[in-house]
């Protein structure tokens, strides 16, 4: 393996600021997750305001989500990247004045994360669309794969800083330091050149707002590649979810091994994008095929165990092969005509994330009539079946980068 890509990217000038930028704003946004809960979780009646605060998150993309990718390709991605930081850091300044003045109600805090929502609903397909413009196209899988680390590390960072944070200075003062991330990130990205596409002038028609899905539904790579990230990430959800039950009730361990298992969820997730950027990965389509087979197989493995330490093998090889699908998304970046990038994106985007909804009723569900280890062993066959129907695609097997 070759670290090659890794040093070129970071000794690319626009990239390592856009990378910077990149940083700040998902730290901010992920430190401001984090402590809202922890705020919201301290209010009266704090299950259903914790549950209030998890709907609204999802509300902005599937309400206005079909808005998000027509805007992206309208407009210069770049200018739309420093505004939504703009935006996003004065509403927590806003929130910051509100709570020095009085005490803050549960809708206003609603609110304010229903924006900063909705900010994201705009911000990350921009930033996805853009990164084609600073990054050469060989470099393009070391670059989301970079990404990918840095996001997981930010995740391990965050949540250990969170709770540091609102102990320390309490959430008013985290708001503070929030908009200054977000205005550092703004400026940062000012820097940058600007997006290659232009304002294109096509009128808001229905036709133009749902051409993302469209293309989705009539282009074979696309919709097998939306079929096989919607039904995986139903099964991811599912197999995360149950990680506390399974801790309980298979490996029988107090909630130390629970927290050793997610932390090793969170390595596996880090080293897995580590190790794909250093891969000289040639046909993504054939790579992230073969990864269904080998996670369905440790998923099975999963169903039948009761070790903690085959368990925590376990979950990092599932969690590390996670990784498989970040060059098939690198290849979309430029499948996808820069035209129409930001309505297919968000359209993929929107798609997806219905998985989450679906595997937490499916969880209901499965549980009603099996038990952990039986839900594992059925998640395991789901994979294995995807496999075998995936094996003999012309459009992802051809896929080359």
């Amino acid at each position: 393996m070759k670290n090659a890509t890794y040093i070129r990217l970071l000794k690319n000038r626009n990239f390592a600021i856009f990378l910077s930028g990149q940083i700040l704003s998902v730290f901010s946004d992920s430190l401001f997750k984090i402590s809202l809960m922890w705020y919201v979780a301290g209010m009266a009646d704090a299950m259903s305001s914790v549950a209030a605060v998890l709907f609204v998150s999802y509300l902005p993309r599937l309400i206005v989500g079909i808005w998000g990718g027509y805007l992206i390709d309208q407009f210069n991605r770049k200018h739309m990247m420093i505004l939504n930081d703009c935006l996003s850091g004065a509403a927590l300044v806003v929130l910051m004045l509100v709570m020095q003045a009085t005490e803050l109600d549960l809708w206003l805090l609603l609110g304010v994360r229903f924006f900063l929502s909705l900010m994201d609903v705009f911000y990350s397909p921009a930033a996805s669309a853009y990164i084609p413009t600073i990054v050469a196209k060989e470099d393009l899988i070391g670059a989301n794969s970079l990404f990918s680390v840095v996001y997981n590390a930010l995740d391990i960072v965050s949540a250990g800083l969170a709770g540091i944070a609102v102990a320390a200075m309490g959430f008013d003062k985290i708001l503070c330091v929030n908009a200054a991330l977000y205005a550092v990130s703004a400026g940062l990205i000012a820097f940058l050149p600007a997006s290659k596409q232009e304002r294109r002038g096509e009128k808001a028609n229905w036709s133009e707002l749902t051409r993302g899905y469209r293309e989705i539904f009539t282009d074979r790579f696309l919709r097998q590649f939306v079929a096989i990230v919607f039904t995986t990430n139903i099964l991811y959800t599912i197999a995360y979810g149950l990680v506390a039950v399974y801790t309980q009730s298979s490996l029988h361990v107090g909630s130390e091994g629970y927290g050793f298992l997610q932390s090793t969820i969170s390595i596996g997730m880090l080293v897995g994008s580590a190790l794909v950027g250093v891969l000289k990965i040639r046909h993504p389509g054939k790579v992230m095929i073969w990864g269904l087979l080998f996670q369905g197989a440790v998923l099975l493995v999963i169903g039948i165990n009761s070790s903690l330490l085959l368990a925590v093998v376990c979950f990092f090889l599932f969690a590390l092969s996670d990784a498989l699908a970040i060059p098939l998304f690198s290849y979309l970046q430029i499948y996808v005509a820069d035209a129409i990038k930001g309505r297919v994106l968000t359209a993929f985007d929107t798609m997806v994330l219905l998985a989450s909804p679906i595997a937490s009723i499916l969880i209901e569900l499965l549980s009603r009539s099996s038990d952990t280890l039986r839900i594992y062993v059925f998640c395991g066959g789901i994979m294995g079946l995807l496999f075998v129907v995936f094996l003999n695609s012309k459009a992802m097997q051809e896929v080359e980068i």
